[in-house]
C-alpha cells in the first residue's frame, strides 16, 4: 500500500530501522549452552494470547511512546478499502509480465549503453 494511505503504519515507517529482529543465537547455544526456556512457536503464541487478553491502555504509555493509536478498527477499514481498490486490477494486455531490471548499464554489464560517460 502506498505510504500516503498507510497512515496507521507511519510510526513504524519513520524508524530508520525496524525493531523486529531475527538473531542468530548459534554461538550463544554452542559456547554457553543457551536454550530457550519456551520454544519460539509457543512463545509467540503465548505472547499473542497475552496481548489479546491484556491490550495496551488507550492513551497509555505504549501508545504515547510509539505514537501509535492502536486503532485496529481503523486499520481493518483501511485494509478492506485497499483490498477493494486493488481487487479489480486492469488487464494491461501483457502476454508476459515485464521483469525487474537493473538501473546500471555501464561498463562491466552484459548490456552496456553505447555512451557510458558520466
Amino acid at each position: 500500500m502506498p505510504a500516503r494511505f498507510a497512515i496507521p503504519a507511519r510510526p513504524m515507517m519513520q524508524n530508520y530501522r525496524t525493531t523486529h529482529r531475527v538473531v542468530d543465537t548459534a554461538k550463544l547455544r554452542e559456547r554457553l549452552g543457551y536454550r530457550d526456556a519456551v520454544p519460539a512457536r509457543d512463545a509467540v503464541r503465548r505472547t499473542a494470547r497475552w496481548l489479546v487478553e491484556n491490550p495496551p491502555e488507550r492513551g497509555g504509555y505504549e501508545e504515547t511512546a510509539l505514537q501509535d493509536p492502536f486503532d485496529y478498527d481503523a486499520e481493518d477499514r483501511l485494509a478492506a478499502w485497499w483490498r477493494g481498490a486493488t481487487a479489480d486490477f486492469p488487464d494491461l494486455g501483457y502476454e508476459e509480465l515485464p521483469g525487474y531490471g537493473k538501473s546500471y548499464a555501464g561498463p562491466g554489464t552484459r548490456n552496456p549503453r553505447a555512451d557510458t560517460r558520466i
